[in-house]
């Protein structure tokens, strides 16, 4: 059904994905990613700052609105989403998704993160065995070691070796499901299939009369002699039989003609309109309860009768909250990948920030870069990459020197309404040797006043 990969595209498409990295206290897809330092201890700002800068790079190369689209509508349509991280820092990461049909969860780490096993008998059907083996001794695209050992074991060890673990630290596994409930693991839309079924019934049934609607049925009569006899034709069955093949010849498709003895004249018969408001009424309640039971706005995905944007607006939010129990999960699994392949100490923020509060949002973002606050999340919120902001900034400040030449405009965060004029003064530590220059002058003392 087109509604139903609509529904499953509405959720996974909804977020952008984008991120920030930081610096972390822990040891659409917008995100950011950011350095929070325990100060209780030693900080060493040099080789935070290296890890920090090779975490951009990978997140970098990882595309991660390709990536987390395809995990979240896999995820919402079977149920489960099981994926390899593969690939290496120089060439970039991505998710190798598996099979979920030869996946089982069987706990979590003190993490919280899923423990999942992979049934190696999944090697011994069709070619599959070509992911451990290679075609032809090329070894190109031949999966990690971790997938040989455990086939290698299994063929050696039998079925009690059929399921091997898979190193949590390097498998993102997702459940549909808000709660815990991993045994048997079911599609997100699974109780709305029973409405689905109803809804294609009903447009089945619907598209059936009106397509009777245009078909018409000639009815010819054959002549019969004024006698006593039976099956006394006035024309021989032959004579009958060759015009009526004349005049099918004719006809449109949508017509159809027969021959029979037993009518008085000749008789069209038109099959009356047979769609009536009471099935358009029918389909659109089954669209409705369709909606109602996804509890998704119907306007968003097929076509509504209201516009009302306040409604819409709020529809979005709630669907939102549904899709942040996903976003969370996801940037609590890329940071426990962060921690053990990398370093402890860095944070990757997933942004609740969707197709649908995309300017909100960065206007959010913008008031608080405004004090100074967050001017990565700002410029990730705007789209760019952390790595790209990140270096945009580095490049604009070390080798343009931009901060000296462009001068931002005066705005109520540069202005004051009182006595003191102009913004904050910038501490003599934080001058460059013109600045100090300037400042030497007295050039630009009670300059707002001139």
């Amino acid at each position: 059904s087109m509604l139903y990969k609509q529904m499953i595209s509405y959720f996974s498409t909804m977020p952008l994905y984008t991120y920030n990295i930081t610096f972390s206290t822990m040891p659409l897809y917008t995100y950011n990613i950011t350095p929070l330092a325990d100060y209780t201890k030693d900080f060493n700002v040099d080789k935070q700052l290296k890890n920090y800068e090779k975490v951009l790079k990978i997140f970098h190369h990882f595309n991660m609105a390709k990536e987390l689209q395809n995990v979240v509508s896999n995820t919402i349509r079977d149920g489960l989403y099981v994926g390899w991280m593969n690939g290496d820092d120089e060439n970039g990461m991505f998710l190798m998704p598996l099979d979920v049909q030869y996946c089982r969860i069987y706990g979590k780490t003190q993490e919280g993160e899923w423990i999942t096993y992979f049934d190696a008998s999944f090697f011994d059907k069709s070619n599959n065995k070509d992911f451990i083996e290679g075609i032809n001794n090329d070894a190109t695209g031949v999966w990690d070691q971790v997938f040989i050992d455990g086939y290698n074991q299994y063929k050696s060890g039998g079925r009690d070796y059929q399921f091997f673990r898979l190193p949590p630290e390097n498998t993102l596994t997702l459940i549909a499901s808000t709660d815990d409930e991993f045994y048997v693991p079911l599609p997100y839309f699974l109780p709305l299939f029973k409405s689905l079924l109803n809804l294609l019934d009903t447009e089945s049934l619907v598209v059936a009369k009106e397509k009777l609607q245009n078909y018409k049925l000639i009815l010819n009569k054959i002549p019969l002699l004024n006698s006593e006899n039976v099956d006394d034709f006035a024309i021989s069955l032959e004579l009958a039989n060759y015009f009526d093949a004349l005049i099918k010849e004719i006809l449109p498709d949508l017509v159809g003609y027969g021959t029979v003895p037993y009518q008085d004249d000749s008789q069209v018969i038109d099959f009356e309109k047979s769609t009536s408001s009471t099935d358009t009424d029918n389909l659109n309640k089954a669209m409705n309860n369709l909606f109602a039971n996804a509890g998704i706005n119907r306007l968003i995905i097929s076509s509504g009768d209201s516009s009302n944007a306040n409604g819409i607006k709020y529809s979005n939010a709630n669907d939102l909250g549904k899709m942040s129990v996903y976003l969370r999960r996801i940037e609590s699994w890329l940071n426990y990948w962060i921690k053990n392949h990398i370093t402890d100490g860095i944070h990757l923020e997933i942004f609740d920030q969707t197709q649908y509060n995309r300017e909100e949002y960065i206007s959010r973002m913008k008031d608080a870069s405004s004090f100074g606050i967050g001017k990565m999340d700002y410029m990730c919120a705007l789209g760019n990459t952390p790595y790209i902001a990140y270096n945009k900034l580095r490049f604009e400040a070390l080798a343009l020197n931009i901060n000296q030449y462009a001068i931002p405009f005066n705005s109520s965060y540069t202005q004051s309404s009182g006595d003191i004029n102009g913004r904050p003064t910038i501490p003599e530590e934080d001058l460059s040797s013109e600045g100090q220059a300037t400042r030497n002058s007295g050039k630009n003392e009670d300059k707002g006043n001139k």
